[in-house]
Order: structure tokens, then sequence, then C-alpha cells
């Protein structure tokens, strides 16, 4: 009888263990408490329901805080970045493998191809993992029926996409711009400026033509 109630608390104790480990990818993250945003993300696009199909997956999720720097450098908020599922979806595609990857695993790499098709480089420093050079992993290995989750403090951006939305590179935009309509304003002005004096010498000219003409 004390054997069958000592495995009876055994299997409540470790049901839980069990149960997230069955649990796919989508319904993993929805557990998260700091990937609320994330999860949401998911909803908006097809990836809540591939994640939650069959095939292996590897995920690097961007916690709530990485979210809204990521905002903040990008210029927008929360619900404008979401309206359009074309831009979130590719940017959810930059954290997502189609292949089952551990922390081990990915330290043995030096990059990876992610369903955005911009590859991620891996390095380690320090005996840290790092995703780009950036992203820091916060928690990993996760374990899901159909893959791995791996809690990331930073939002990875493919090279090039949203280059003008971020900040830093729209100063530069905008002070490119000021430097090309100075210029642009400058030769104008000179051209102009020597357009004036070659009418003016050439008003010179015919008026000391026309005054030989007159003493003839």
């Amino acid at each position: 009888m004390r054997f069958l109630f000592c495995a009876f608390i055994c299997v409540l104790c470790l049901s839980p263990i069990f149960a997230q480990e069955g649990d796919d990818l989508s319904a993993r993250i929805a557990t998260e408490s700091q990937l609320g945003v994330f999860a949401a993300a998911l909803v908006e696009t097809e990836w809540e329901a591939a994640l939650a199909g069959v095939g292996a997956y590897t995920v690097f999720a961007p916690t709530d805080d990485a979210f809204a720097a990521a905002f903040a450098r990008l210029d927008t908020t929360q619900e404008e970045f979401f309206t359009n599922s074309e831009r979130l979806s590719s940017l959810l595609s930059y954290h997502i493998l189609a292949q089952a990857q551990s922390l081990a695993e990915l330290r043995g790499r030096n990059s990876v191809m992610p369903q955005r098709r911009s590859s991620l480089v891996l390095s380690v420093h320090d005996g840290e993992l790092l995703l780009n050079d950036e992203a820091r992993i916060l928690r990993g290995d996760i374990v899901a029926s159909n893959g791995w989750l791996h809690i990331v403090d930073t939002v990875l951006l493919a090279p090039g996409e949203f280059a003008i939305a971020d900040p830093d590179n729209a100063a530069y935009l905008r002070f490119g711009i000021v430097v090309v309509v100075t210029i642009m304003a400058l030769y104008l002005a000179s051209v102009s400026w020597r357009w004036r004096m070659v009418r003016r010498e050439t008003d010179a000219i015919r008026r000391r033509l026309e005054g030989r003409g007159t003493d003839a």
C-alpha cells in the first residue's frame, strides 16, 4: 500500500514535466510568461500552426523586453509592427530553424540557416553562445515534442532588413540627403552665376558692336 502511495505521488510530481515535453513548440512558447509578444506574433502569422505541426524545429524566442528594445530601435510600436503580417512573418522566420538543435549541437557549428534564408552566425565568447555576436541565450534546451526552444535576449534582424527604419541608419540617411541637396544647390547656384556672367559679356560685346555700327 505504501508503495502504491509513493508511486502515485511520483506520478503527480512528474506529470507536469511529461506534459511539457509532450507539448509542441507553439504550446510550449505560450506557457512562457516572458514570451508574450513572441507568442502573440506567432498567432498573427502562419508560424503558430507550423510550430504546432509535425516536424523538427529550433526556435530562438526573444523575450518581451527584447521586443520592447527592438521596437524602440525601429521607431515603431508593437501595434504598428503587427499590422503588416508579411513583415512580421519575415521577422519570425529569422528566429526559426527547420531542424532540431540543442545548445550542445549549436556550439559545434559556426552558423545555421533559419527559414529567413539569411545565415545566423554562431560564436562562443567566455563560454557563452552568441547569435550574430549580439543575442545571448538566457535559457536554452527547453524541450518540446517537435523540437527545441531557446530563449534569447535580443530580437534578431536579418542583414539589410528594416535598415531604413533603424533610427541610427535613418540619421545617416537624412545626413546624406542634406549633403546631396546642399551640393546640388551649390552646383545650380554656380551654373546660374556663370550663365549671368556669360549673358553680361554677350550683352557688352553686342553693345560695342552696335556702337561701332553707329559710328560708321
